[in-house]
């Protein structure tokens, strides 16, 4: 197995961060957290603004660890499976609920949701066969809750276009806070 982990310290982005060419993301540092705000057009979409890693297998286990921020109540901020701006399927939090989600050709619909509380939570995809993907999320960064399962099959194929994201969406301006991400294939 192989592991990709990026504490998103700063003060730049490491080699290998990818986004949509038409929406390179606003970002900053801010106290060892990488921040990613949503831009002026930002409607309901979970991935309105994203930097992504490309995966190497369809089979993966990504974490993202996101803390709270200004807006938070009304951005969303999570980590997506990311085909492209209208297709990818992810866990997201935004104020005090964690919920699943998936966009298909630019329609979005939540898939489960739990309230949370706590200023930091961990979020899960566990990808099988790049297109079968269970999600998880943690508040204390060792006992995990499964929030749902859904399949991705519209996504394009893995080997193509399919990367981790970390994504923020909903209203103009939100932004979120990312501490860490970590990739592990199988």
């Amino acid at each position: 197995s192989r592991e990709f982990f990026d504490d998103l310290s700063g003060p730049a982005l490491r080699q290998g961060w990818q986004w949509p060419w038409d929406r390179a993301p606003a970002r900053r540092f801010v106290d060892g957290a990488l921040a990613l705000r949503t831009s002026t057009r930002a409607d309901e979409s979970a991935i309105d603004t994203v930097v992504a890693r490309p995966t190497l297998t369809g089979d993966y286990t990504a974490t993202a660890r996101i803390v709270e921020s200004r807006g938070a109540d009304e951005g969303i901020v999570g980590i997506a499976a990311y085909g492209d701006p209208e297709n990818a399927i992810g866990i997201s939090r935004s104020g005090a609920n964690v919920f699943v989600w998936m966009r298909e050709k630019g329609k979005q619909r939540t898939l489960a949701t739990a309230p949370v509380k706590g200023p930091a939570l961990d979020l899960r995809i566990v990808a099988a066969d790049g297109r079968r993907f269970r999600f998880a999320y943690s508040t204390n960064g060792r006992e995990w809750r499964t929030l749902g399962e859904a399949e991705g099959g519209y996504l394009p194929p893995w080997d193509r276009a399919v990367r981790v994201a970390l994504a923020v969406g909903g209203k103009p301006n939100s932004e979120g806070l990312f501490e860490s991400v970590r990739i592990e294939t199988r």
